[in-house]
């Protein structure tokens, strides 16, 4: 039973980022200046990270006590947590780069964000393929 809420919670981080990725994120770009989209993702992305490591850390939970070991459910959870907590850790850094304009550093940073939130996509999504 509890593998199920693992399942459902491992869905709402896949729609939390389809969400942020396809809707919120392109229409900030298109409709606001510069320093609105600066402002609203600056708010967003520190509660978008902390929201995914608050559901992974319940299906991590939550799969420790369904489990006596680990399984490919609780192994997703865990990463999910390391990599929201790794992107949540950079987000100052990573607006410091765009600030100073150290397009390098920046680039790096936004770089490791955005492979991190695929590889939390993906692997929650990946749940469902395990789950058939």
């Amino acid at each position: 039973m509890l593998s199920n809420l693992e399942l459902i919670i491992s869905g709402i981080i896949c729609g939390i980022i389809l969400l942020q990725t396809t809707v919120i994120a392109p229409n900030v770009f298109k409709y606001l200046d510069q320093n609105q989209t600066r402002d609203l993702l600056r708010a967003i992305f520190p509660k978008f990270f902390l929201y995914i490591l608050l559901l992974a850390s319940l299906s991590l939970v939550l799969g420790i006590l369904d489990n006596v070991k680990f399984d490919i459910q609780t192994i997703i959870a865990l990463l999910t947590v390391v990599l929201s907590i790794l992107c949540y850790i950079i987000i100052p850094s990573t607006n410091e780069a765009k600030d100073k304009n150290n397009q390098k550093r920046f680039k790096f940073l936004h770089n490791l964000s955005v492979i991190s939130t695929v590889i939390i996509f993906l692997t929650n999504l990946s749940l469902v393929f395990f789950n058939i």
